[in-house]
């Protein structure tokens, strides 16, 4: 390869050769980073027809992204002939030689090389065979590099040649001949019958949940044998200073049960550390990083967290618990299967949620996990849907808190809920809370359509989706036949947007977006606002007259308009004139604040929204937890502009 007659890139070095092609590392213009030429030996690119079709599918290849596949940008010929690939430097090393990897290694390595798997067979390609130096061990994590698989594929070779080829290749890497633990048994069975790329990653997926207190690798990578902990119901059995009365749910990490202090006979939900996480360093200091990350947000819609500890179990492995208010009524998941909720109470719900957020990312902490199963509806006095966000247990912590340091997720590792992930999260590349903000989009879209707007039955099909295709159009109307508001269907399309930097800047400005539309009557009156901005801006077009208007009669037209013009206001001003503006805010931020003469809720400060013009004073009455209420009275025939301290209360 000679640099001088290739002008668009400098050779940096040599990086290797093999049966197929010479790689280079290379400053090619276009690209920031240094990137990968590899040069087809000369003596298989005399096959012209063999080299255009490799050029094609290398070409195929730019157009498959995920976290486990070694991204392509481009192929074709240079100026002296040379047919060439262009890939990322992964600064990695073939996967050859491991060997007796422990059940979660060898799930962490297959999953993100299955995950590529499916994206490649999604996008029609086919890898063919299965090179053990394809296989990289990089900083990013395990990626499968498929840039020269044209030239190696065996004839014949289909989709079904890729699973088997790479499910024993996973299955070889525990070394294990004769296997007795049930749990690897059963991966490896997964594997063995799986017949497409989507089963491979489920078949990982599912061993996911159950290898934490199987084998756990120390830090001197020594490798400790345990028993498979099954999880005992603690009802009856007393934890900390709480007895423990009946089980309230469970999830992934934890059980939660009724707790009831022995002394002040006070009830609490406690959240205890499944025995089979609390063995392992990593989801201990995760589950104390939740506790910490509410309590110090300490936000109304976010659920109260009061106390979190650690006792002693009867096998010598510790409770890790934490202490939280008890809550009463459903998930919103639970209460969209019973139907479709109005519009105005899905705005209402997800406006809730972005208070939360805005407290949340004041203080650097990124929820990443919001999903309908995290928003809790609490039945609050008379207000059965106060929100309350619940799971900050994979949230990301952007500046240090309390004593816990800011989180350093290594790259091309996802974390959170598939179907609710922004396209930067789906990818495992860098985020910040604009991803919490995207799916506020994906809830409120659910909320209004019915349906989610990306789906695929493999991971990989999934993250193609989210990552390249727009969300489909919202409907007219929800199922129940209530018209959907254009300036709705706006909010939503920004939130979705796949640039971070399209969408909205902070959950405040999109809690402002959505005020309109949580206001009794609100969406209606945004409707006819946009209704009439669009009359008055055809009312004042231009006029098309010809200018074969009589003098006599332009003079008649031109009286009539002075006369008009001097007698009667301005369209705009007769709008103004019947609604004026009402500004609240609060120190500290998030009151409610209502109406005492109908106690309606009006929204959470800062408040801003569009009322009618009153004569007589209106009563507001400002409520935040942990503060005494405030009441004022505003004079409502101008524009008001109200700024209330509230005093904490002991």
């Amino acid at each position: 390869m000679n640099p001088a007659s290739n002008s668009s890139l400098k050779v940096l070095r040599q990086l290797g050769s093999d049966a197929h092609s010479d790689a280079f590392l290379a400053e090619v213009r276009g690209f920031d980073a240094p990137m990968v030429v590899r040069v087809v030996k000369p003596e298989l690119a005399q096959n012209a027809e063999r080299m255009n079709r490799f050029i094609a599918e290398a070409r195929l290849l730019t157009e498959v992204s995920s976290p486990g596949l070694l991204q392509v940008r481009s192929a074709g010929r240079m100026k002296d002939g040379q047919v060439y690939v262009l890939t990322d430097f992964a600064d990695g090393q073939p996967l050859v030689g491991t060997s007796n990897l422990a059940l979660q290694e060898l799930v962490e390595l297959g999953l993100p090389l299955c995950s590529a798997l499916a994206a490649l067979h999604e996008a029609g390609l086919v890898l063919g065979a299965l090179n053990a130096h394809e296989v990289l061990s990089t900083p990013r994590g395990p990626m499968l590099d498929a840039s020269l698989a044209p030239l190696s594929r065996a004839p014949g070779a289909t989709h079904a040649t890729d699973v088997r080829a790479l499910a024993s290749w996973i299955s070889a890497l525990a070394g294990r001949e004769a296997v007795s633990d049930p749990y690897e048994l059963a991966v490896r069975q997964g594997l063995g019958s799986a017949t497409t790329a989507g089963e491979l990653v489920s078949a990982l997926e599912s061993a996911r949940q159950r290898w934490a207190g199987h084998r756990v690798r120390e830090s001197t990578e020594a490798v400790v044998e345990s028993v498979t902990i099954d999880e005992a119901d603690l009802s009856g059995q007393t934890l900390g200073p709480y007895a423990l009365q009946r089980v309230l749910g469970e999830g992934a990490m934890g059980r939660v049960y009724l707790g009831q202090h022995q002394q002040t006979g006070a009830e609490a939900a406690i959240k205890v550390l499944k025995a089979e996480h609390a063995i392992q360093k990593d989801l201990v200091q995760r589950f104390i990083q939740e506790a910490t990350a509410i309590n110090a947000i300490q936000n109304e819609h976010i659920v109260e967290v009061h106390d979190f500890g650690e006792g002693p179990s009867a096998h010598g492995i510790p409770r890790v618990y934490c202490v939280m208010e008890v809550l009463h009524g459903r998930p919103l998941a639970d209460e969209m299967e019973l139907g479709t909720l109005p519009i105005q109470r899905a705005c209402r719900i997800v406006h809730q949620v972005t208070h939360a957020l805005g407290a949340a990312h004041a203080l650097g902490v990124v929820h990443r996990d919001i999903k309908p199963e995290n928003i809790y509806l609490h039945q609050r006095g008379a207000d059965p849907d106060y929100v309350k966000v619940l799971d900050f247990g994979v949230a990301k912590l952007l500046k240090p808190l309390a004593s816990l340091p800011t989180s350093n997720t290594q790259k091309g590792i996802v974390i959170g809920t598939p179907e609710y992930m922004a396209p930067e999260q789906a990818l495992g590349i860098s985020t910040d809370l604009r991803v919490d903000l995207y799916a506020c989009g994906l809830v409120l879209y659910e909320l209004l359509s019915g349906d989610q707007p990306f789906k695929g039955n493999t991971f990989g099909k999934l993250v193609v989706e989210i990552t390249t295709r727009p969300p489909p159009p919202l409907p007219a109307q929800t199922a129940a036949g209530e018209p959907i508001p254009r300036g709705l269907m706006a909010i939503v399309d920004r939130c979705l947007q796949k640039k971070p930097e399209d969408r909205f800047s902070s959950a405040a400005e999109l809690g402002a977006a959505l005020e309109p539309f949580v206001v009794p009557g609100g969406s209606a009156r945004a409707s006819a606002a946009e209704a009439d901005s669009q009359a008055l801006r055809a009312a004042v077009r231009p006029s098309r007259t010809p200018r074969l208007v009589a003098a006599f009669g332009l003079a008649l037209v031109l009286g009539a308009v002075g006369f008009y013009v001097l007698r009667a206001p301005p369209a705009e001003a007769v709008v103004a004139a019947k609604t004026v503006t009402l500004e609240v805010a609060s120190q500290p931020a998030g009151a409610r604040v209502t109406r005492l003469d109908t106690q309606q809720l009006l929204g959470l400060t800062p408040l801003k929204l569009q009322t009618e013009r009153l004569e007589a004073p209106l009563g507001l009455r400002l409520e935040l937890a942990g503060h005494a209420p405030s009441e004022r009275q505003v004079e409502l025939a101008t524009d008001v502009s109200l700024s209330v301290e509230l005093v904490p209360t002991p």
